[in-house]
């Protein structure tokens, strides 16, 4: 379901945070590595990736940098910092951009998997929020296309009040100096043999 990328210049680490966390038992159908912080946004444009572990300091661009790249990207990205330097001005930084989340080496076996199965439980809980908020939106949606349709029946009848007119072109976008008509068309199809005979 969900997509780690875990981001380090030491193969050791990768392969340690890669062993140590029992990525599919909390979700995790697909969990990838990256060497540098400039692989890693390759990864992130071909591959949409869910959580991102990675260290501060690397070769080239630091972890920070790359954080900040991909949440100007990827807003909804979660980022666990991981850093070998216990150094305050890393932990500043790390607020200023808004990361929850910044963890001393050695890392926790323990402490790790707990964090990371709270943030699966943030996005479960997010993508629950996100389908509703869709659905209530296809629904508003639908319902007001019935209506559009029903006062467009009307109106083609001449039975369209003044009230009925303003909500069609609210509706419909239609601005207030235009003029609205409706005209209803029988389907040229109902002239078909074989649609008359299962028109029921």
């Amino acid at each position: 379901m969900y997509c780690a990328l875990i981001v380090d210049d030491e193969s050791i680490i990768r392969r340690g945070l890669r062993c140590m966390i029992p990525w599919a038992s909390l979700g995790f159908t697909e969990v990838r590595e990256a060497a540098s912080a400039e692989a890693a946004l390759r990864v992130t444009e071909e591959t949409r990736v869910d959580l991102i572990i990675t260290d501060i300091c690397m070769p080239g661009m630091d972890g920070l940098e790359m954080t900040r790249r991909l949440q100007a990207l990827q807003p909804g990205i979660r980022i666990v910092v991981v850093t070998g330097y216990d150094n305050f001005q890393y932990a500043q930084r790390c607020c200023a951009l808004g990361v929850k989340h910044l963890l001393i080496k050695p890392v926790d076996e323990s402490e790790l998997t707990r964090l990371i199965a709270a943030l699966v439980e943030e996005m479960r809980t997010e993508g629950s929020r996100g389908l509703r908020e869709q659905e209530a939106r296809r629904r508003a949606e639908l319902s007001q296309r019935m209506l559009l349709e029903s006062l467009m029946v009307s109106l083609a009848k001449g039975a369209c009040s003044r009230e009925d007119l303003a909500t069609i072109q609210n509706l419909s976008g239609i601005e207030g100096q235009e003029k609205v008509c409706a005209l209803a068309l029988r389907p040229a199809i109902e002239l078909n043999a074989e649609w008359r005979a299962h028109r029921t």
